[in-house]
Protein backbone atom coordinates (compact mmCIF):
# COMPACT_ATOMS: atom_id res chain seq x y z
CA UNK A 1 0.00 0.00 0.00
CA UNK A 2 1.29 3.44 -0.86
CA UNK A 3 0.39 6.83 0.59
CA UNK A 4 -1.95 7.81 3.42
CA UNK A 5 -5.09 7.55 1.28
CA UNK A 6 -4.35 4.02 0.02
CA UNK A 7 -5.98 2.21 2.93
CA UNK A 8 -9.07 4.42 2.83
CA UNK A 9 -9.46 4.02 -0.93
CA UNK A 10 -8.98 0.25 -0.74
CA UNK A 11 -11.73 0.08 1.91
CA UNK A 12 -14.10 2.30 -0.08
CA UNK A 13 -13.63 0.36 -3.30
CA UNK A 14 -13.97 -3.00 -1.55
CA UNK A 15 -17.13 -1.96 0.29
CA UNK A 16 -18.86 -0.03 -2.48
CA UNK A 17 -17.73 -1.72 -5.67
CA UNK A 18 -17.33 -5.32 -4.55
CA UNK A 19 -19.09 -6.20 -1.31
CA UNK A 20 -22.39 -4.53 -2.27
CA UNK A 21 -22.46 -6.40 -5.57
CA UNK A 22 -21.75 -9.73 -3.85
CA UNK A 23 -24.37 -9.12 -1.13
CA UNK A 24 -27.03 -8.48 -3.77
CA UNK A 25 -26.16 -11.54 -5.87
CA UNK A 26 -28.98 -14.15 -5.70
CA UNK A 27 -26.61 -17.10 -5.17
CA UNK A 28 -23.45 -15.76 -3.54
CA UNK A 29 -25.10 -13.15 -1.35
CA UNK A 30 -26.68 -15.92 0.74
CA UNK A 31 -23.53 -17.93 1.47
CA UNK A 32 -20.67 -15.44 1.10
CA UNK A 33 -18.88 -14.23 4.21
CA UNK A 34 -15.34 -13.03 4.72
CA UNK A 35 -13.05 -11.17 7.04
CA UNK A 36 -11.18 -8.42 5.22
CA UNK A 37 -8.16 -6.31 6.11
CA UNK A 38 -7.48 -3.76 3.37
CA UNK A 39 -7.00 -6.03 0.33
CA UNK A 40 -6.60 -9.40 2.06
CA UNK A 41 -9.63 -11.55 2.80
CA UNK A 42 -10.21 -14.74 4.75
CA UNK A 43 -13.20 -17.00 4.17
CA UNK A 44 -14.23 -20.57 4.85
CA UNK A 45 -16.12 -22.62 2.26
CA UNK A 46 -17.92 -25.95 2.28
CA UNK A 47 -15.75 -27.28 -0.55
CA UNK A 48 -13.00 -26.23 -2.92
CA UNK A 49 -15.38 -26.60 -5.86
CA UNK A 50 -17.82 -24.06 -4.40
CA UNK A 51 -14.97 -21.69 -3.59
CA UNK A 52 -13.50 -21.87 -7.10
CA UNK A 53 -16.93 -21.11 -8.63
CA UNK A 54 -17.22 -18.08 -6.33
CA UNK A 55 -13.63 -17.09 -7.14
CA UNK A 56 -14.43 -17.22 -10.87
CA UNK A 57 -17.45 -14.96 -10.26
CA UNK A 58 -15.38 -12.62 -8.06
CA UNK A 59 -13.00 -11.89 -10.93
CA UNK A 60 -15.91 -10.81 -13.17
CA UNK A 61 -17.17 -8.04 -10.86
CA UNK A 62 -14.67 -5.30 -11.69
CA UNK A 63 -12.39 -5.15 -14.76
CA UNK A 64 -9.59 -3.36 -12.88
CA UNK A 65 -9.43 -5.80 -9.96
CA UNK A 66 -8.08 -9.30 -10.41
CA UNK A 67 -8.13 -11.58 -7.41
CA UNK A 68 -5.60 -14.21 -6.45
CA UNK A 69 -6.11 -16.94 -3.88
CA UNK A 70 -4.17 -19.05 -1.47
CA UNK A 71 -5.68 -22.12 0.13
CA UNK A 72 -4.51 -23.90 3.26
CA UNK A 73 -1.63 -26.30 2.79
CA UNK A 74 -0.96 -29.10 5.29
CA UNK A 75 -3.83 -27.72 7.43
CA UNK A 76 -2.06 -24.36 7.82
CA UNK A 77 -2.69 -20.89 6.39
CA UNK A 78 -0.71 -17.69 6.96
CA UNK A 79 -2.76 -14.47 6.74
CA UNK A 80 -2.95 -11.14 8.61
CA UNK A 81 0.34 -11.99 10.41
CA UNK A 82 -1.40 -15.02 11.89
CA UNK A 83 -0.74 -18.68 11.24
CA UNK A 84 -4.02 -20.61 11.44
CA UNK A 85 -3.55 -24.31 12.05
CA UNK A 86 -6.32 -26.90 11.85
CA UNK A 87 -5.69 -29.73 14.32
CA UNK A 88 -6.52 -33.38 13.78
CA UNK A 89 -9.56 -32.91 16.05
CA UNK A 90 -10.93 -30.25 13.68
CA UNK A 91 -10.20 -27.35 16.04
CA UNK A 92 -8.13 -24.29 15.16
CA UNK A 93 -4.96 -22.98 16.78
CA UNK A 94 -3.29 -19.68 16.02
CA UNK A 95 0.27 -18.43 16.24
CA UNK A 96 1.92 -15.15 15.37
CA UNK A 97 3.34 -15.45 11.86
CA UNK A 98 6.33 -13.44 10.69
CA UNK A 99 7.54 -13.45 7.11
CA UNK A 100 11.18 -14.34 6.52
CA UNK A 101 11.82 -10.83 5.18
CA UNK A 102 10.33 -9.06 8.22
CA UNK A 103 12.08 -5.72 8.77
CA UNK A 104 10.76 -5.11 12.33
CA UNK A 105 9.87 -1.55 11.28
CA UNK A 106 6.67 -0.08 12.66
CA UNK A 107 4.61 3.07 12.22
CA UNK A 108 6.82 6.14 12.58
CA UNK A 109 5.56 8.75 15.00
CA UNK A 110 5.59 11.50 12.34
CA UNK A 111 3.75 9.40 9.74
CA UNK A 112 0.35 10.45 8.45
CA UNK A 113 -1.37 7.48 10.10
CA UNK A 114 -4.18 8.22 12.53
CA UNK A 115 -3.00 8.67 16.13
CA UNK A 116 -5.15 5.71 17.16
CA UNK A 117 -3.20 3.44 14.81
CA UNK A 118 0.06 4.65 16.35
CA UNK A 119 -1.26 4.08 19.87
CA UNK A 120 -2.47 0.57 19.00
CA UNK A 121 0.92 -0.27 17.49
CA UNK A 122 2.53 0.60 20.83
CA UNK A 123 -0.09 -1.37 22.78
CA UNK A 124 0.38 -4.38 20.51
CA UNK A 125 4.16 -4.32 20.92
CA UNK A 126 3.68 -4.07 24.68
CA UNK A 127 1.28 -7.05 24.65
CA UNK A 128 3.73 -9.12 22.56
CA UNK A 129 6.45 -8.33 25.09
CA UNK A 130 4.21 -9.53 27.94
CA UNK A 131 3.25 -12.69 26.04
CA UNK A 132 6.87 -13.44 25.17
CA UNK A 133 7.80 -13.44 28.87
CA UNK A 134 5.14 -16.04 29.82
CA UNK A 135 6.23 -19.67 29.67
CA UNK A 136 3.88 -21.96 27.73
Amino acid sequence: MGGPLSRLLADLISENKLEKVIQNHPKWGQIWDWVRLIDDTLSVWTSKEVFFKFFEYLNTIHDGIKWTNKTAEKNSLNIFDIQIIRTEEGKYETKVYRKKLLSDRYIHFTSSQAWKAKAWAIRTLKAWNILAQKPY
